[in-house]
């Protein structure tokens, strides 16, 4: 395990932290680039939704990669993943061949983001369903009764999460992962069941932000939530509507907390590990 992956672990037990978590490729919208490790300038422009849970995000992989599959690779044969096709000896040995001999598998992945939990508290309190918004740009509140769902950000929404980003951990779904999705869905009743996402984890490719490292980070935490509170871009129900001033420096202080911690973690297992 890796000097960063010990200190998830700990951040998590601690409590101090969530994770949200995303699927990008096909034809998600990318909000993340990998090799640069940080959000996509411009980004901040589009709805950007994220699983609150694993089996959420497990359930959403395997739809997206079934539709990638259909959409993409299958697109112009006479197959799609189906529970009829993947049962036929002959079609299921050509939906092998067609994904084996695919020059389009490129650039998907799993995403996890660990975050400062003061900002999934703030979604959580200032969340909607899209029927009930009271601002063009308000959080979304999506599939709730589908392992507990997600939510959609934009906006200051999406730079806050930007900030208060501690960690992100990607998968990158390989060519292998693909066949055995489909080997999964061919010995499952239910084609398209989260447990068909046997190949999805995050105990590798986990990397820091480097806003953690910015003394000055703190200023723009004040400067989105300042903005979200006069664009009345927050529920009128939220602390941070009814008690703006004293919840922005909770947020703050938990956030600075937070980065304290991470950076004492990181030295005292850097110099553990050196010991070894």
């Amino acid at each position: 395990m890796t000097l960063f992956e010990e200190t998830v672990l700990d951040l998590k037990s601690s409590g101090c932290i969530k994770e949200l978590y995303r699927f990008q490729g096909g034809n998600s919208l990318e909000f993340f680039d990998i090799e640069n490790n940080g959000f996509k300038s411009g980004a901040m422009e589009k709805y950007f939704y994220f699983s609150k849970s694993f089996d959420h995000h497990k359930h959403f992989v395997v739809k997206r990669l079934g539709q990638f599959i259909n959409d993409t690779i299958l697109v112009d044969s006479s197959y799609s993943i189906c529970y009829t096709q993947l049962q036929n000896p002959n079609s299921y040995s050509h939906i092998r061949n067609l994904v084996i001999n695919s020059d389009k598998i490129n650039a998907l992945y799993g995403i996890k983001l660990v975050c400062n939990s003061t900002y999934y508290d703030l979604i959580r309190e200032n969340s909607c369903y899209s029927n009930r918004k009271i601002c063009s740009t308000s959080v979304e509140r999506v599939d709730q009764r589908t392992y507990e769902g997600g939510y959609g950000v934009t906006e200051e929404w999406f730079l806050l999460l930007d900030v208060l980003t501690i960690f992100s951990c990607y998968h990158r779904i390989t060519r292998e992962n693909i066949l055995e999705l489909i080997v999964n869905m061919r010995n499952n009743l239910h084609v398209f069941s989260k447990d068909n996402a046997t190949f999805l984890y995050y105990n590798s490719n986990c990397r820091i932000n480097p806003k953690i490292y910015d003394d000055y980070a703190k200023y723009d935490i004040m400067n989105w939530l300042e903005s979200i509170i006069d664009r009345k871009n927050c529920l009128p129900t939220s602390r941070l509507y009814i008690k703006p001033t004293e919840t922005i420096r909770e947020v703050i202080s938990e956030y600075q907390k937070t980065r304290e911690k991470v950076l004492k973690l990181l030295d005292d297992k850097y110099s553990k590990h050196l010991s070894r």
